[in-house]
Order: structure tokens, then sequence, then C-alpha cells
């Protein structure tokens, strides 16, 4: 039995930035949907609630800038690992930082940052080092093999494109075929 060594198979590093993506959509789309439970919990009222939201957006957009200039320098394995961490901080700070203050709402806006921190560096760092992975012919997919893709792995490869900025055309032509 062969054995393959880590070095030179990437699929382990397509996987973890799979996991980013995950992150991502869990931040971009589960979040939003506490806003109305901590509506009810801390009485915020809509209008702060949309601060929340343009917070987030401002944060996210601030840091894929700064990402996007400092990563060579810090490094792609900190700044990734970095961006995970700032993204747990947030979701727990959701739990943590409003019994901290007398006022609920300035907690859950250092959530916001936090995870809107993780997540506009997440934006900017996974697709390149999913583009830099060499694969056998498919990038995106899963398979590795002959056998045609199975449902899932259609499924991460639109995963991919809703959120990548710059979109492989093998890509969109193998969701095509399906």
């Amino acid at each position: 039995m062969k054995r393959i060594r880590v070095c030179e198979n990437y699929n382990h590093t397509i996987y973890a930035s799979y996991i980013g993506y995950i992150a991502q959509a869990i931040i971009n789309n589960f979040v939003p949907l506490l806003f109305l439970t901590f509506q009810n919990i801390y009485e915020i009222s809509l209008d702060k609630i949309g601060i929340l939201i343009t917070i987030n957006f401002g944060v996210q957009l601030f840091t894929d800038i700064l990402a996007a200039k400092f990563v060579d320098k810090i490094g792609y394995r900190i700044s990734v690992v970095a961006a995970h961490i700032f993204c747990v901080i947030g979701l727990i700070g959701f739990v943590i930082f409003p019994s901290l203050f007398s006022n609920g709402y300035i907690g859950i806006i250092l959530g916001v940052i936090c995870y809107a921190i993780g997540d506009g560096m997440i934006e900017v760092l996974i697709s390149p080092i999913v583009e830099a992975c060499p694969t056998n012919g498919l990038r995106l997919s899963l398979n590795q093999g002959s056998e045609p893709p199975k449902r899932w792995e259609i499924w991460l490869d639109h995963a991919y494109l809703q959120f990548s900025w710059d979109v492989p055309e093998y890509s969109m032509q193998n969701l095509a075929k399906k």
C-alpha cells in the first residue's frame, strides 16, 4: 500500500479551505438571524440592528483592503488561523460581551467587529490558497479520479462560486453539465 505524504497531496489544504467557506457562510447567514433574538433580549431597535449590519460590512471591507496589502508580509498560514480565531471570538463574544457592559448593544458591536475582521480575512485569503493548490485538472471538485463528480462535490463547487470573486470557467462548465 502506497502511503501519500501530506506535502505531496494538497487535499488537506483544499478541505481546510472549504471549512473556511463554511465559517464564512455561518457568519453571513446565521448571525443575522441572531439579530432578531438580540432585538428581543436586549430591546435593540431596528435602526441599531441596521447599524450592526453597516458596521459588519464596513469592517469586512476595511479588513479586505488591509489583508490584501499586508498578508504577504505576515504569511498566509498565520493570517488564515488568525481569521478563524477572530470568527470564533466574535461568535462566542455574542454570548459573553453583552454581559460585560451595562449596555448589551456595545458588547454585540464588539462581537460584530471581531467576526467581521475574521470574515473579511477569510474572504481575501481562501480563494488564492485554493487557486494555488495543484490538482489533477479539476481544481474545485474534490474528485481526483475519472468517475463523474458526486452531488456534494457539485454543491461545494457552487458554494465556492458564491464566495469567490474570481470564477474559473471550467467550474461553471462542471455546474452546467449537471
